[in-house]
């Protein structure tokens, strides 16, 4: 069977009002409704148990509707750290929405800061969750524009009661009159936008004042969903908030909520539950469910190098093995170095992502296609690339295509006083990550750099750039339909 694909190879080194503009508009991106929504989930940061909260966001939201998840979890436990993903221009091509629930209240860095807000200016929706409200913190209001209430601290944790104040909006479809948050921390709204419209509200413990704490922004006519609940895991896997949270992701998206909402299984609803309390490896290097998950279509296919590094035993399947800390490395610096993969089938192809280490390098190589590994096609030829590009992006029209043939020309590296830097093209990927294509049903694994650890730096004229592969993966259609 004949199945349209993204393929992605490479590597990036957490009171009611008017209905607003952005209630009433159709978003400009994510509204096709013939494909999983593609998601893009930014974690990581301070205090919160976000090893666990990806787990239970991912698998609530994908057992009540179809959605494909990519999973960015950086930054540690720090509050300071601006997190790699947002170092390239293009971190958000390819996906539906974002999802932040990241807790980086340290980074003040304007310009850092417009870089995360410029796709969502450009119409790229958002869900806002928790933290993501403190975070970003850069002296002005730009941050809180995006969010569309400003919340300078929260209470003390206690459990507290939310009441609707918008029962007819779609997103509070089955929340009831009133929700009881097991545990929690309040945050204080000290300021609702105009843009934004409450659709929830719980008082304070101590002045008894209400506070907005779920609601939707109309973000220069983007829709941005966004609630302040969520702090402790218990809360994430009760059945209300992640009902809303679907919805809240739905709507944003320009979906109707009643035609792709569902709701969970009783079996469905205990297993996302376990997974508050669940036993979790902490940054392991082994890929979630099999590398990210039963459709892909590359995890331990048959993949064949040009040459390998065989002193330090870096094979070819190393590539699609679906772990972290092994690599195919080519035997030398040289071009010309290929790595093709044999997708076992007739597969489509729509668009092919490549994630480069270095955010200021100008990556050259060839994509070429084949349906029996004897005459080739050429999808793209970036062999005389000069700009920059982290993440290289091709759109392509090729159908029966079973073999994927990277061909590496080069790269122009950049330049820091003093010294060349070699640019080894070490692929791995995120922690676990799935995305789909802009006109495709299915998923892929994105990827992220490779630690610090494994460049070398020269004080040499001549740089060399060695061919490395962490992983490489190609995902068929599938929901992420199992607890990592």
């Amino acid at each position: 069977m004949i199945r349209t694909l993204l393929l992605v190879f490479g590597f990036i080194l957490c009171l009611p009002q008017a209905v607003s503009r952005a209630q009433e508009q159709q978003p400009t991106a994510g509204s096709a409704t013939d494909r999983p929504i593609r998601a893009l989930l930014v974690t990581g940061g301070c205090c919160h148990d976000y090893e666990r909260q990806k787990r239970i966001i991912t698998r609530g939201t994908s057992a009540r509707t179809d959605i494909v998840w990519t999973v960015a979890h950086q930054g540690g436990t720090t509050t300071d750290t601006k997190i790699p993903l947002y170092h390239n221009a293009d971190w958000a091509d390819g996906f539906d929405i974002v999802i932040h629930n990241e807790c980086f209240a340290g980074v003040g860095d304007k310009e850092f800061v417009d870089g995360i807000l410029r796709p969502h200016r450009e119409g790229l929706p958002a869900v806002l969750i928790h933290c993501g409200m403190h975070s970003y913190r850069t002296g002005d209001d730009r941050w809180f524009e995006f969010c569309g209430v400003q919340s300078p601290g929260h209470g003390p944790h206690y459990s507290y009661q939310i009441n609707s104040v918008q029962p007819e909006h779609p997103i509070m479809a089955g929340f009831g009159d009133r929700f009881v948050v097991p545990r929690g921390e309040l945050y204080h709204s000290v300021r609702v936008f105009d843009s934004a419209t409450p659709l929830a509200v719980a008082k304070r413990r101590d002045t008894n004042d209400p506070q907005v704490c779920v609601w939707t922004n109309d973000y220069h006519g983007t829709r941005v969903f966004a609630t302040t609940v969520g702090h402790y895991n218990e809360t994430m896997v009760e059945t209300t908030w992640l009902d809303m949270l679907t919805r809240g992701i739905l709507w944003a998206v320009g979906r109707d909520v009643e035609t792709h909402f569902r709701p969970v299984t009783a079996e469905e609803d205990q297993q996302t539950r376990a997974l508050a309390v669940a036993e979790v490896e902490q940054s392991t290097v082994v890929l979630t469910q099999g590398c990210c998950g039963e459709g892909n279509l590359a995890f331990e296919r048959k993949v064949t190098a040009s040459s390998e590094e065989t002193p330090k035993k870096n094979f070819a399947p190393l590539a699609v093995d679906g772990r972290l800390d092994t690599r195919w490395c080519a035997a030398g610096p040289q071009s010309g170095e290929t790595l093709t993969v044999d997708m076992g089938a007739a597969q489509s192809l729509r668009n092919i992502r490549i994630h480069w280490e270095q955010p200021k390098a100008a990556y050259r190589y060839l994509l070429e296609s084949s349906a029996d590994g004897t005459d080739w096609k050429v999808l793209a030829d970036q062999t005389k690339n000069k700009k920059p590009n982290s993440v290289s992006v091709d759109a392509v029209e090729a159908d029966g295509v079973r073999f994927l043939r990277i061909t590496f020309a080069g790269a122009l590296p950049f330049r820091k006083p003093g010294m060349f830097t070699s640019l080894p093209n070490s692929w791995q990927t995120l922690d676990s990550c799935l995305l789909t294509s802009s006109e495709s049903k299915l998923t892929v694994a994105i990827l992220r750099a490779t630690p610090a650890s494994l460049m070398s730096t020269f004080t040499m004229l001549i740089c060399t750039v060695v061919f490395e592969v962490r992983f490489v993966s190609i995902l068929g259609e599938s929901r992420l339909n199992k607890p990592y």
